[in-house]
């Protein structure tokens, strides 16, 4: 049957030669990393399949989609710090390249579509310069946020997708954009410093700015141009 999409990484185990990979996502699986090759077995060591007989380079298991397949990371080598993401068949079948110049993953728009970033984060450069994206299983790419800023994922409300535009410790504001494309809306407009901090039940997206920090909440449609509604000042601790 179908397994269930599970958690996303961004490229599973470690930097050693040989891995074997925990797969919640598919029980009775297991994926083992041998040096630049990732395969897949049954869990008592039987019908081992190699899944990455067509590109060149280091990969990493990324994700497990719904359909029987998995998607997974390859780079030029192990330090490397972006690289293309190809997705599989568990049988090996149907090795086919999703997208180039990946620096990390950010979760599933939906069942059939991944989010992810171009670009280097704040442990790379600075000031950093992150674009999001999303492509379907089929390849088919769509950008949500590219500007001179650096953009980076926050966090997914239902099919909405918020991000942070600007240099988060510095001088940055909050945006939504549809988890497939489309027009952003501006849910903040007063800069300063800022981080994401979660989702209300009522949605609203709740972060902190200022030090000591204050909380506060936005609507997710956007609504006045101020930073929202003060929930708390400061934030204790």
């Amino acid at each position: 049957g179908a397994c269930a999409g599970g958690g996303v990484g961004g490229g599973g185990g470690d930097d050693d030669d040989d891995d074997v990979l925990p797969t919640p996502a598919r029980p009775g699986f297991v994926v083992m990393r041998l040096d630049t090759m990732l395969s897949i077995a049954v869990a008592d060591g039987s019908d081992l399949v190699d899944l990455t007989t067509g590109p060149d380079g280091e990969k990493s298991l990324v994700v497990f989609t719904e359909d029987d397949r998995v998607i997974y990371m390859v780079k030029p080598a192990v330090s490397s710090t972006a690289g293309d993401l190809w997705i599989v068949g568990v049988d090996g079948t149907g090795n086919a390249l999703l997208a180039t110049g990946v620096y990390g993953v950010d979760g599933w728009a939906d069942p059939s579509h991944l989010l992810f970033t171009r670009g280097p984060g704040p442990e790379l450069a600075f000031p950093p310069k992150r674009d999001l994206h999303v492509v379907s299983m089929q390849g088919d790419e769509a950008v949500l946020a590219n500007s001179l800023e650096d953009e980076a994922f926050a966090g997914q409300l239902g099919t909405t997708v918020v991000f942070l535009r600007g240099t988060a410790n510095v001088d940055a504001d909050f945006f939504a954009v549809p988890a497939l494309g489309g027009s952003e809306t501006a849910l903040t407009t007063d800069g300063g410093p800022k981080s994401f901090a979660g989702f209300t039940g009522t949605n609203r997206v709740v972060y902190k700015t200022g030090s000591p920090a204050d909380v506060y909440a936005v609507n997710l449609t956007g609504g006045t141009a101020d930073a929202g509604d003060e929930l708390q000042r400061p934030l204790p601790g």
